[in-house]
C-alpha cells in the first residue's frame, strides 16, 4: 500500500515542493563550501599547531640551554683557591643567574671533595655551603631576602654526600660534556625536576669541579600555563613512560592519583585528554592531514578532537613528547562562521522565495480552501457557516455554483428529515434502508387543547398564520435543546431525545423545550384580538420508556420515527391535561431523572402498563433556579397529602383535605375528581382514556351502580 504524505493542503505541498527543491540545492551548495572551508581550515590550524608545537619545545629547551650557559660561564669563574674559598663570588654570581632566569631552580657547584656551593630559589632564598676539605665535614645554611641581603644563618648537619648523586655521576662519566638526569625529587622541597651537570676537568683530565643547574618540572608546568593557545587547547608533556611531566595548572587529577610520583596520562580528570593520548598510543585513532603535517582525530562524548604531537630534540637525551589537544570545533571558528552566514543568506533566499510562491500560490488555493470548508460546512449541515468564494479562475466560480446548488437542496433537505440523521447517513457514507433498533427515548407531545373552536371562528388563512408561528417558535426551541422531530401531527409536535445521538440528559432537556415552548405561548398571543375567543393554549406531555426507532418505511420512501407502547402511552399522556385542568404532564419514568431540578405536583396514578407496575402522573410547574410562591406551595402540599391518604384508604382524612382545597379552588378539575373518589370510596386507579371498555373498568372496582368508572370521570374537553 503505497505511503500517504501527512500534508493535507495543496497550497501548503506546492510551497513546501518549491521551498524543498530550493532547499536540497542551497544545502549542497552550502555543505561542499563547508566541507572544504573546513578541510582547509584543519590544515591551516595543524600548521598553527606545529608552529606553536615547535615554540614550546624551543622555549623549554631554552630553559635547559640556559642552565648549560651558565654551566659554561661559571666554569670561567672558578678561581684558583677552591670553591669554598670563593663561595662568596659565586653565590653573587648564582644569585645574579637566578634572576635573569626565573624557570631556574637553583645553581650549584661540586668538588672532588665533595664541597658544595649552592643557591637556590625555593620555598626560599638560601645560599648553601658544604665542606668536605677538613676531616671533619661542615655545613652552613645563609637565609636572605629579595635583595640577597642574610636574614639568619643556620649550621647544617653536614650529611648530604653529592657525590652519590645520579647528576654528579653522571656528569663525571660525561668527561666535560653536558649531562641531563632523569626525573627525580630534590632534596631541599621535594619538588619533583631535573638536574643539567658538566664536569670542569684539570690539566691531568681529573674532575676538579661538577657545575650544576635544577629545573623543576613546575617551572615547565608554568611555561605551559602561560601559553596562549586556540580556545580549549591543552598542551601536556609525557615521557616515555606515559607520565606527565609538566601540564597546565586549570588540568585537574583524579581524585586518589598518587601524590608521591609523576602522575600517569590516565590519571587526568580529563576524559577527553586521556582519550586521545591512549588512542594515540595503541594506534586506533584515525591519522590524518595533507602534506608533511599529519594529525590524529578522535571521537569522545560525541565531540570531535585533534591531537597534534612534538618530541622534543634528541641532544637533550630525553623521551619526553609535547602533545597538544584541541577539541575541533576550536578550529573550525572561521568555517562555522562561513557555515552560519551562509545560512543566515540562504534562510533570507527562502524566506524571499517563499514568500513570492505563497503570493503567487494564494491566488489558486485560497478559493481551493474556501471551498473546502464550504464543504465541510455543508457536510455538517452548518449552513450559515458558508462564505461566498471570489475567484478569477472560471473553474472555481463553476465548483462554487454547483456547491451552493448542493447547499439549497440539503437545506430543503432538512425541512423534512432530522439534522442528525441526515448528519448520521452523510458520516456513514452508506446508503439509507430500513433499520431499527431498541433505544431508551424521552418523548415530547405538544399540541392545541381546544383546536375545533379554533377551526371554527378563524378563517384558514388566520389560522395558518398562528399555527406557522407556533410551530416555528416550538421547533427552534426543540431543535436548541438537541431534540429530534418526529412528525407535524397537525397543530401537535411529536419530539424525541436519545435517537439518532444518545443523550443522557433527555428528560431534562424535554423539562426545557416544555416550559419554554409555554413561555413563548404569550409572544405568540400577544397581538390576539379576539374578543369572543380565548387564546388556543397547548397541552404538553414529557414521558420516558423504550421504543423502536430508525429508518420505518419502504426502499422507495421512508422515514426516521420511534414506535411502541411508550409512543402512544405518551400521546395520550397530553389528553390528560384536559382532566386534570393542567398544562404539562410528566410519567414518573422521566420525573424520576429531573426531580431535584424542577418543581413537580404529583397528580395521580396509572393502572399498571406492563410488567414495571402503575406508572406515576407529575405536573410540571417550573425550575427550581426559581423559588415557589407560598400560597403555590402549600396547594401541592396538602394535595399530595390528600393522594396518598387517598392511596392509602384513608378516607376521611382525603376527603377533609379535598374539601378543604376544593373551598379554596373550586374551579380545579384534579381537586373535582380526587374528591368524586373519595365519595366513592374506591381506592382504584385513574383510567388512561375514556373509550376503556365497562370490563376493564369492572375489573379495577371503578364501576358505578350506571356502569360508568366511577374514578374516571369524563374530560370537559376532549381534542376533536
Amino acid at each position: 500500500m503505497p505511503a500517504r504524505l501527512p500534508i493535507r493542503s495543496y497550497q501548503t505541498a506546492f510551497i513546501l515542493l518549491f521551498l524543498i527543491l530550493l532547499a536540497i540545492t542551497v544545502a549542497g551548495v552550502s555543505s561542499n563550501a563547508y566541507r572544504r572551508a573546513a578541510q582547509a581550515s584543519l590544515d591551516l590550524s595543524v600548521e598553527i599547531l606545529a608552529q606553536v608545537s615547535q615554540r614550546i619545545v624551543d622555549r623549554a629547551v631554552e630553559v635547559f640551554s640556559a642552565g648549560d650557559d651558565y654551566l659554561v660561564m661559571n666554569n670561567l669563574a672558578l678561581g684558583q683557591n677552591g670553591i669554598i674559598d670563593d663561595r662568596d663570588v659565586l653565590f653573587r654570581l648564582f644569585w645574579t643567574q637566578l634572576q635573569l632566569t626565573p624557570r631556574l631552580q637553583s645553581l650549584f657547584a661540586v668538588d672532588a671533595n665533595g664541597s658544595l656551593i649552592q643557591v637556590r630559589r625555593q620555598p626560599q632564598i638560601v645560599s648553601r655551603w658544604l665542606d668536605r676539605s677538613a676531616d671533619r665535614a661542615r655545613e652552613g645554611l645563609i637565609y636572605r631576602n629579595h635583595r640577597f641581603e642574610p636574614i639568619a644563618h643556620i649550621a647544617g648537619g653536614a650529611t648530604f654526600d653529592p657525590r652519590q648523586r645520579d647528576w654528579y655521576q653522571g656528569a663525571v662519566a660525561n668527561a666535560g660534556d653536558l649531562y641531563w638526569s632523569q626525573v627525580y625529587r630534590f632534596d631541599t622541597d621535594g619538588m619533583p625536576g631535573i638536574t643539567a651537570a658538566r664536569a670542569v676537568l684539570d690539566a691531568k683530565g681529573r674532575t676538579s669541579v661538577v657545575l650544576g643547574a635544577d629545573v623543576t618540572l613546575a617551572s615547565l608546568s608554568e611555561l605551559l600555563t602561560d601559553q596562549r593557545l586556540m580556545h580549549g587547547a591543552v598542551p601536556l608533556i609525557v615521557d616515555g613512560r606515559e607520565r606527565l611531566v609538566a601540564y597546565p595548572y586549570a588540568q585537574n587529577l583524579r581524585p586518589g592519583s598518587a601524590s608521591t610520583q609523576l602522575p600517569r596520562v590516565s590519571d587526568l580528570a580529563a576524559d577527553w585528554l586521556v582519550d586521545a593520548y591512549s588512542r594515540y598510543r595503541d594506534g586506533s585513532a584515525r591519522v590524518t592531514g595533507s602534506g608533511a603535517l599529519t594529525y590524529i582525530r578522535t571521537l569522545t562524548n560525541g565531540a570531535s578532537y585533534i591531537t597534534y604531537r612534538q618530541p622534543f630534540p634528541g641532544h637533550l637525551d630525553s623521551d619526553w613528547e609535547l602533545f597538544i589537544v584541541v577539541p575541533e570545533t576550536s578550529l573550525l571558528t572561521s568555517a562555522n562562521r562561513l557555515l552560519s552566514e551562509s545560512a543566515v543568506i540562504s534562510l533570507i533566499l527562502l524566506g524571499v522565495a517563499g514568500l513570492a510562491v505563497w503570493v503567487l500560490a494564494r491566488r489558486l488555493f485560497v478559493p481551493l480552501a474556501q471551498l473546502e470548508h464550504n464543504t465541510r460546512r455543508i457536510r455538517a449541515f452548518e449552513f450559515d457557516e458558508v462564505v461566498p468564494v471570489h475567484s478569477g479562475f472560471r473553474e472555481i466560480r463553476s465548483l462554487d455554483a454547483a456547491i451552493r446548488g448542493l447547499q439549497h437542496g440539503l437545506r430543503t433537505l432538512e425541512k423534512y428529515v432530522p439534522g442528525d440523521v441526515a448528519r448520521q447517513l452523510i458520516a456513514s457514507e452508506q446508503g439509507a434502508h430500513p433499520e431499527v433498533e431498541v433505544r431508551d427515548l424521552t418523548f415530547f407531545f405538544t399540541g392545541i387543547g381546544q383546536l375545533a373552536a379554533v377551526c371554527q371562528a378563524l378563517p384558514p388563512e388566520r389560522i395558518a398564520a398562528v399555527l406557522s408561528d407556533e410551530l416555528d417558535r416550538f421547533t427552534r426551541v426543540i431543535l436548541r435543546q438537541r431534540g429530534t422531530i418526529d412528525n407535524y401531527l397537525g397543530e401537535s409536535i411529536m419530539a424525541f431525545w436519545g435517537a439518532p445521538i444518545p443523550l443522557d440528559d433527555g428528560p431534562q432537556r424535554a423539562c426545557l423545550a416544555a416550559l419554554n415552548c409555554l413561555q413563548l405561548e404569550s409572544e405568540v398571543h400577544a397581538h390576539w384580538d379576539e374578543p369572543d375567543l380565548p387564546p388556543p393554549a397547548n397541552l404538553y406531555a414529557v414521558h420516558r420508556g423504550q421504543a423502536l426507532v430508525g429508518n420505518i418505511g419502504s426502499a422507495q420512501r421512508m422515514s426516521y420515527t420511534a414506535l411502541g407502547d411508550h409512543v402512544t402511552l405518551g400521546s395520550e399522556l397530553r389528553r390528560l391535561n384536559h382532566r386534570y385542568g393542567t398544562r404539562i404532564i410528566v410519567s414518573g419514568t422521566a420525573q424520576k431523572a429531573v426531580a431535584e431540578r424542577f418543581w413537580f405536583r404529583r397528580l395521580d396514578v396509572l393502572p399498571p402498563q406492563d410488567a414495571s407496575g402503575p406508572l406515576a402522573l407529575y405536573e410540571l410547574i417550573g425550575d427550581r433556579s426559581r423559588p415557589l410562591d407560598v400560597a403555590r406551595a402549600s396547594f401541592i402540599e396538602r394535595y399530595e397529602r390528600g393522594l396518598k391518604a387517598l392511596l392509602g384508604e384513608h378516607w376521611d382524612l382525603a376527603e377533609q383535605l379535598f374539601e378543604q382545597l376544593a373551598a379554596e379552588y373550586p374551579l380545579d378539575p384534579s381537586v373535582a375528581l380526587m374528591l368524586g373518589r373519595c365519595a366513592s370510596r374506591q381506592r382504584g386507579y385513574c383510567q388512561l382514556m375514556d373509550r376503556l371498555n365497562a370490563t376493564a373498568c369492572t375489573a379495577a372496582g371503578l364501576t358505578t351502580a350506571s356502569g360508568d368508572c366511577a374514578s374516571a370521570p369524563s374530560d370537559q374537553g376532549s381534542d376533536q
